[in-house]
């Protein structure tokens, strides 16, 4: 689950339902795998087009709304002479010709953010630009879903149901919500009832592995909560595993303590995985994976199918941790009336001899902290590399 803060008054977030499809929609299941994975197909084309026309010196630019190419020296003058979107049209007359017309724009939106990014390297290059210039690898698209605007697509949220017409080919779908926790159960509740200042931005149809996902954008009240702005929980990562995350409070409270022993497993675990799956690749040639046999070629993208799936695994259990962690520390401080937390020793790249995402860390707890209206103070930063 996401968290942002919004210009209007409260707070944007986004969270996910993994959703299934009922006995009478069962046979359309294939058909909607096919256009969510015909949308990628699509923006990779329009990527790949703008991509030509950068190369040939021509410019891909917004007009009132919509993607056009205009040339800047006579090299784009052909791209021109095409016509106008050329990308857009292949789009409507033969990839998704049934697509309603939002599928176009969220598409549109979808190419459009991924040429504009800023990169965290070269600030003032565009990722477009160096994608061409061989710095940066290409936008590969192979997890984005279809964008359906709540004011456009109309989802209707209803019992444990979502209903979305996306396409007049496959009709209107019901999809039918997995199984929710209290925190899911409450948002989904709140968007479905309309309960005041909840509302409804952007939904996304997704799949993974021929699974069904559905991740929705909201916006929602803002919890106030009164805190005391004069008493402060000191937050301190140790070099004691047991002891990883100490809170504790000016009037020596002992408000927690996290310890580090869980991380710590399942880190030893998805390493001893990596260390095996390289060992597997590296027995069937992961350096003459070109002139392999067909049954080694064949083995080799299987085990880097899982290498690459146990490096996903990584990340995202870090970041659950991060999430969880930086949570307990905000529920800990609200808990004892503290509205000031200082945080104390934070390394800088890694803990206990395993790399960690320390500035994802920090970055969880400062809009947690500024979601309920707690002061974060980092006062010090050190790597802390413990055996």
């Amino acid at each position: 689950m996401k968290t942002g803060k919004n210009k209007k008054e409260g707070l944007s977030r986004s969270v996910s339902f993994d959703v299934f499809l009922p006995e009478e929609h069962k046979d359309k299941y294939q058909a909607i795998l096919n256009s969510i994975r015909l949308y990628r197909y699509s923006a990779r084309q329009m990527f790949s087009a703008m991509a030509m026309c950068e190369m040939a010196k021509a410019d891909p630019v917004i007009k009132e709304g919509k993607l056009d190419i205009a040339p800047n020296k006579e090299f784009g003058l052909f791209v021109h002479a095409l016509g106008k979107n050329p990308e857009r049209a292949v789009f409507k007359s033969e990839t998704m010709p049934t697509a309603k017309s939002f599928v176009d724009d969220s598409l549109r939106r979808d190419v459009e953010s991924r040429w504009k990014a800023p990169d965290p390297e070269f600030v003032n290059a565009k990722r477009g630009w160096l994608c061409l210039q061989g710095a940066r690898a290409m936008a590969k698209f192979n997890h984005i879903g279809i964008g359906m605007p709540y004011a456009t697509a109309k989802p209707k949220l209803h019992e444990h149901k979502i209903t979305v017409k996306w396409d007049h080919e496959i009709g209107t779908i019901d999809f039918v919500l997995g199984r929710l926790d209290g925190g899911r159960y409450y948002i989904w509740k709140c968007l479905r009832d309309g309960e005041p200042g909840w509302s409804i931005g952007t939904m996304y149809l997704n799949e993974k592995d021929g699974k069904l996902r559905i991740t929705l954008s909201y916006h929602c009240p803002e919890k106030k909560i009164v805190l005391d702005s004069k008493s402060v929980m000191v937050v301190g990562v140790t070099d004691d595993p047991e002891n990883f995350i100490c809170m504790t409070g000016e009037k020596l409270f002992s408000a927690d303590k996290i310890s580090f022993a869980e991380a710590d497993n399942w880190l030893r675990e998805n390493n001893h995985r990596r260390e095996y799956f390289e060992r597997c690749r590296a027995a069937v040639g992961i350096g003459d994976k070109g002139r392999c046999p067909k049954v080694g070629k064949k083995h080799w993208k299987a085990i880097q199918v899982r290498v690459s799936n146990n490096t996903r695994n990584r990340e995202l259990g870090v970041t659950d941790r991060n999430h969880l962690w930086t949570r307990r520390i905000i529920n800990n401080a609200v808990r004892n009336n503290c509205g000031v937390i200082r945080l104390l020793g934070v390394p800088e790249r890694e803990i206990f001899g395993h790399p960690w995402n320390w500035s994802q860390f920090r970055s969880f707890l400062e809009y947690k902290a500024d979601e309920t209206g707690i002061k974060l103070e980092i006062v010090a930063s050190a790597d802390k590399s413990a055996a």
